[in-house]
């Protein structure tokens, strides 16, 4: 399998002793588990949110990046093909989603429909409902 977009875009600039250290910290043993590693490596990392990009899910390698910082043409026209995402790909991501606790943000979703339509909800809560409705459409 080629590299994905992260290990395209990162293994040709880093250094020997950055790869290592990746690796390591990664717990990478194989080249087909880089994309995957990043994944987990976002997923299970303490930032409030984990951004990751659809090409490396997909295994991906670099022609299929969004942009070339410096390069003026031909950025931002990758597109996902229909069919890309697999059932197979979605259980994978699901499972890491769910071992993580990335999925909090649906399980608060599902904890809102609960609440009694006649309660008025603070506006913490008014603001967390609108952010699920914008996840889910």
């Amino acid at each position: 399998m080629p590299p994905a977009v992260t290990t395209g875009v990162v293994s040709p600039v880093a250094r020997t002793a950055e790869r290592i250290s990746a690796a390591s910290y990664l717990n990478i043993s194989r080249e087909d588990e880089i994309a995957w590693s990043f994944v987990r490596g976002a997923l299970t990392s303490v930032a409030n949110l984990a951004i990751v990009p659809v090409q490396d899910v997909l295994g991906l390698d670099s022609d299929a990046r969004m942009n070339v910082p410096s390069k003026t043409l031909g950025n931002w026209s990758w597109r996902l093909r229909k069919g890309a995402l697999t059932s197979e790909l979605a259980a994978k991501l699901s499972r890491l989603v769910e071992l993580t606790d990335r999925d909090a943000v649906l399980r608060e979703m599902a904890a809102v429909k609960d609440v009694d339509a006649g309660q008025q909800a603070s506006g913490s809560e008014q603001g967390k409902r609108k952010m699920c409705e914008q996840i889910t459409t």
